[in-house]
């Protein structure tokens, strides 16, 4: 019996390995920590994008008096490659020109889309308390992303973001459309 306490202490008072069981416990928690960090980084990094092609878009639109189709085209292939290094096939962009009329009514004078659908022309849009005045104009920009993780063990369903802009045209009371 006396032989078996000796092995038992001798055990237990044995210190060498214990560095390398430490380890195998923490090393999980620590490189799932590192990874879940990067990315929500990315995550983040994604959404301010998102608002900065919004805004940028938006900008872009409102500095014109009027805008074609060429420019509508060359404003999106700027806005998106705001984007990089992300995804572009889940990026959709639709700037819509709103005007109100005497009443205050706001209706579509006109909107392009990227990767989606655009709004009819005449068709009522809805604005926030005074962002229009009556017989104004305002440009707007819908952004939404999709994100998806590289990874792609957690978030496997990915991760909606959605921005919208506003801004009155600047050189003009309208933007006007041409083809």
């Amino acid at each position: 019996m006396t032989q078996l306490k000796r092995c038992a202490l001798s055990f237990l008072r044995n210190r060498s390995g214990v560095a390398a069981v430490e380890f195998a416990l923490i090393a999980p928690v620590m490189i799932v920590t590192y990874f879940g960090a990067c990315e929500l980084c990315n995550l983040l990094l994604a959404d301010r994008k998102v608002t900065n092609v919004s805004a940028a878009t938006t900008d872009l639109v409102a500095q014109e008096m009027s805008i074609s189709d060429n420019e509508m085209g060359d404003i999106f292939t700027a806005s998106s490659a705001i984007m990089q290094p992300y995804d572009l096939a889940s990026l959709q962009i639709v700037v819509t020109s709103v005007v109100a009329d005497a009443n205050g009514n706001t209706t579509v004078a006109w909107s392009d889309g990227y990767n989606r659908a655009a709004y009819t022309a005449g068709t009522d849009y809805t604005l926030p308390d005074g962002i229009i005045s009556p017989g104004g104009s305002v440009i707007v920009t819908e952004v939404n992303y999709q994100y998806t993780s590289p990874i792609g063990q957690f978030w496997t369903s990915g991760f909606g973001m959605r921005d919208k802009f506003y801004e009155k045209p600047r050189r003009t009371a309208q933007i006007s459309r041409v083809s």
